[in-house]
């Protein structure tokens, strides 16, 4: 199944992006850019709601994506559904831009069998609830879809800082949404937060995300606020870092778990003058 069949639609923010069936090519405004282009878990957040058309009668519970290069000018989306089962499926996804394929996906959708079993989650860390802590400044010039987002940080989120600890905790929701955030918002959420491992460092330098993977449960939110924890748990020297990430509720629900592959990719040197 394709969902190239209908023309380009402007995006006029991140509520009509998120919140509204994606069209199969998107216009990509700078407001909805991240580092140098679309932001990657937004645009893996518009193809999820893309794979959730595909098969409307399943639950998305996994989707992975692999960013290949940035989208800056428009985003297409194509889907086909590899796998049709009772209880489990599989969707396969690309995104491109002018420029050529920029994002490969797959996501598995299921139901929930019958019967009980033993369940187990991480708990929620013990936070203030985001209405007593203050919105985060000063993202927006080198992120910005973020200017869209309202993130209350839990204790210092200081990029670059040199911190001891790569992790960051954060109360966020989409502004000018004040309904429930739906799976596709919570992709989205799940990346929204800067990468971890930049709070250990003491210099400017991309981190960007190579590999993407969205665990979702089938909890349905019931707030615009989501709590969102991320924390490096493996840097290589090479500048391979393995990042995971977990989302609740305001009930302390758990929502979704993730893991990113990023690079921190070396400055380039200038070049030399004769």
């Amino acid at each position: 199944m394709s969902t190239r069949d209908a023309g380009p639609r402007d995006a006029c923010g991140l509520v009509s992006m998120l919140f509204s069936d994606p069209p199969a090519v998107a216009e990509v405004p700078p407001s909805a850019w991240g580092f140098g282009g679309l932001h990657g878990g937004l645009a893996l957040g518009l193809v999820a709601s893309s794979v959730r058309r595909s098969l409307r009668g399943h639950s998305l519970r996994s989707i992975t994506g692999q960013f290949h290069q940035p989208v800056r000018e428009t985003f297409a989306i194509d889907t086909r559904v590899i796998r049709s089962g009772r209880n489990a499926s599989a969707v396969q996804a690309t995104g491109s831009d002018s420029a050529g394929m920029c994002l490969t996906a797959t996501a598995i959708l299921g139901v929930d069998q019958e019967g009980t079993v033993p369940t187990y989650a991480p708990d929620a860390p013990d936070t203030p609830g985001p209405h007593a802590l203050a919105s985060l400044e000063g993202l927006t010039h080198q992120v910005p879809v973020l200017s869209q987002v309202d993130v209350r940080p839990v204790g210092s989120i200081r990029p670059y800082s040199g911190a001891e600890n790569p992790t960051m905790t954060a109360w966020m929701r989409v502004r000018g949404h004040d309904v429930p955030v739906d799976p596709s918002a919570v992709v989205f959420l799940l990346d929204a937060l800067p990468p971890s491992y930049t709070a250990v460092l003491r210099q400017p330098r991309p981190v960007p995300t190579i590999e993407f993977s969205a665990h979702l449960t089938a909890h349905v939110p019931t707030s615009p606020w989501v709590l969102v924890r991320s924390r490096t748990v493996r840097a290589e020297a090479g500048g391979w870092v393995t990042e995971s990430i977990d989302a609740w509720d305001l009930e302390g629900t758990h929502l979704a778990s993730a893991q990113q592959l990023r690079l921190a990719v070396a400055a380039r040197p200038s070049p030399r003058r004769a």
